[in-house]
């Protein structure tokens, strides 16, 4: 969506709302989706500040985070500084097994600090009073929005590269923002904004949007139930998309991790979402193999088909398998269970032994003289030989 048509909507989102949802107390005009940050006079409680980029955390409920959670947890604790946690990110980030998710948010920090370093920042960041709980000495305040300007300040200070802003050359230790009240509508803000970027991973779409309903109904303050139509007309989406966001969620937590980690597109992986939602043994291998094709068609490596369609025919023929299985090991289980009930068995031979009691000598006398001439009496004698092998054989070994 373009930045036009965004803003467009954004403004007849705000009409919508405020009647809908009883938001005539919230100011979301301000709002810009691209970073600008959070206004509005009942939001904003202090002109564009200049702070230090010491005295500003990364919210730690910021519905989506940009570091590793080990990195996250490491920071949060206040036991390592941000410059090194920054170090750390970017040594995982140069390892050849790095997930590519991991790759492409320190390659975005990096280019985003490169461009803040020859242009300055555009739009600076949005941050809240740090709560007392979270007993961080020396953080004053939280990141609402701009975590990734911050870390590319973090970046430049860490290479002591100045910034130019015209014709002032600046510290980069030094950062603008705008600092707002505390509540309910910034998790709101950060949701809004976060689910209308671009490279924002499937997962994190799709919780978002669940975590945005809460946050929308805390907004309204109870006045009227929030939803999911209220939610897609925020987002601008449709509900089948909404629909096939959210069936990513049906996925098992492993399989989750490997479509964050790959960035895999909902297209990508529908078949698996729609066919394999209820075969978790088959949505990692399922996923292995769309890895592998997309890993290919990185390379320059020509595909038969398009990604999405032939994942499209690896389900239906992991679904065929599956089907093939299953009638072979009903067999097996119906043969199994056979010669595992004793009690069937015994009765089969009761009537067998019943019948051939009937036969006495003269009769067995007359099947051998008549039917030695007969084509079927060879055929008689191999039958009774098997039978009498099988007899044997479920007799116990000391009989």
């Amino acid at each position: 969506m373009g930045r036009k048509r965004m803003l467009t909507y954004w403004r007849h989102y705000i009409t919508v709302s405020k009647k809908r949802l009883g938001l005539g107390n919230l100011s979301f005009n301000k709002i810009d989706p691209y970073g600008g940050g959070v206004g509005g006079d009942e939001v904003v409680e202090s002109a564009l500040k200049s702070l230090h980029i010491e005295s500003i955390r990364p919210d730690p409920d910021q519905p989506r985070q940009l570091l590793p959670p080990h990195l996250q947890e490491k920071l949060m604790k206040g036991v390592i500084s941000p410059a090194a946690v920054l170090l750390q990110w970017r040594e995982l980030a140069a390892a050849a097994t790095a997930p590519p998710a991991l790759v492409g948010g320190v390659t975005a920090v990096q280019q985003l600090a490169d461009s803040i370093a020859q242009h300055g920042l555009i739009n600076g960041i949005t941050v809240r009073p740090c709560p007392d709980e979270l007993n961080l000495t020396g953080v004053q305040y939280l990141i609402v929005t701009g975590e990734r300007r911050w870390w590319a300040h973090i970046w430049l200070s860490l290479e002591d590269r100045p910034i130019q802003e015209g014709n002032k050359t600046v510290s980069p230790d030094q950062i603008r923002a705008t600092i707002v009240t505390d509540g309910t509508r910034i998790r709101a803000h950060q949701l809004i904004e976060n689910l209308l970027r671009e490279d924002i991973s499937l997962i994190e779409k799709a919780r978002g949007i669940i975590h945005l309903r809460e946050e929308l109904q805390n907004v309204a303050l109870g006045q009227q139930k929030v939803t999911w139509q209220d939610v897609e007309e925020t987002l601008g989406m449709s509900r089948a998309y909404r629909h096939r966001i959210m069936k990513v969620l049906s996925l098992t937590p492993e399989a989750q991790e490997i479509v964050t980690q790959y960035q895999l597109t909902e297209r990508a992986i529908r078949p698996i979402t729609e066919k394999l939602n209820k075969e978790p043994a088959l949505q990692k291998q399922a996923l292995q193999k769309l890895v592998a094709w997309q890993q290919a068609e990185e390379r320059g490596e020509e595909l038969p088909l398009s990604i999405p369609q032939l994942t499209k025919q690896l389900v239906t023929q992991l679904l065929n398998q599956g089907k093939g299985q299953k009638q072979v090991s009903a067999t097996a289980t119906r043969k199994e269970g056979f010669a595992l009930e004793p009690q069937m068995l015994t009765k089969k031979l009761q009537t067998t032994t019943r019948y051939l009691q009937k036969l006495d000598s003269n009769v067995i006398d007359s099947i051998h003289k008549q039917w030695a001439q007969e084509p079927s009496y060879e055929h008689f004698l191999e039958e009774i030989k098997k039978l009498q092998q099988v007899l044997n054989q479920l007799l116990p070994p000391d009989e």
